[in-house]
């Protein structure tokens, strides 16, 4: 559905740009993740330059700010929109990018909030430590939140990228590494 709106041309391009920031995130935060089969100590150094990016002032605004404008500019397309009818893969990913802020709240409390709160390290020990032993279900909570946001977030990009000529070509190797990166 295009905008038919004078002056709101500039919604979907911003929401397209956030959502690149977001996905550029989980990207880094997927890799990070990734060392651990490698070894702990690997993630563990992961998480430093992981951090060091992140949690840099400039960095860390523009991802809240992509994370909190990509949420409303889509909560307002959804209000946008005439009909619910939609192909399942619109639907699927609405329903996945509607799920993410009450599982990332959590996730947030218990990592960057308490971070800036109280000075704790989030390391990885005590992160799996608490949401696969002390707590599961916190566990198959961000193993849905990551779920529902990887999901999301390549469904945004096929449907972004599928016109582009050279996609179609490359498109088995990115669904591979889609499908392998959170695997």
């Amino acid at each position: 559905m295009t905008s038919k709106r004078p002056g709101e041309a500039w919604v979907r391009p911003l929401r397209l740009w956030c959502g690149l920031i977001l996905f550029a995130y989980l990207l880094t935060h997927f890799g990070n993740h990734a060392l651990g089969l490698i070894s702990l100590r690997a993630m563990e150094a992961g998480r430093i330059w992981f951090l060091e990016l992140w949690r840099d002032p400039l960095a860390e605004t523009a991802l809240l700010g992509a994370l909190l404008a990509h949420w409303l500019l889509g909560l307002w397309l959804l209000y946008r929109r005439r009909t619910l009818r939609m192909p399942a893969w619109e639907a699927m990913q609405i329903i996945f990018g509607l799920a993410v802020p009450p599982l990332l709240a959590y996730h947030l409390a218990g990592t960057r909030i308490a971070n800036a709160m109280f000075d704790t390290q989030d390391m990885y020990t005590q992160v799996l430590l608490t949401i696969w032993v002390q707590d599961p279900w916190a566990g198959m909570r961000q193993s849905a939140l990551f779920t529902f946001a990887w999901v999301h977030g390549c469904i945004g990009l096929h449907y972004w990228l599928r016109l582009r000529r050279w996609y179609a070509r490359l498109f088995p190797s990115l669904l591979a590494a889609f499908v392998l990166l959170p695997v």
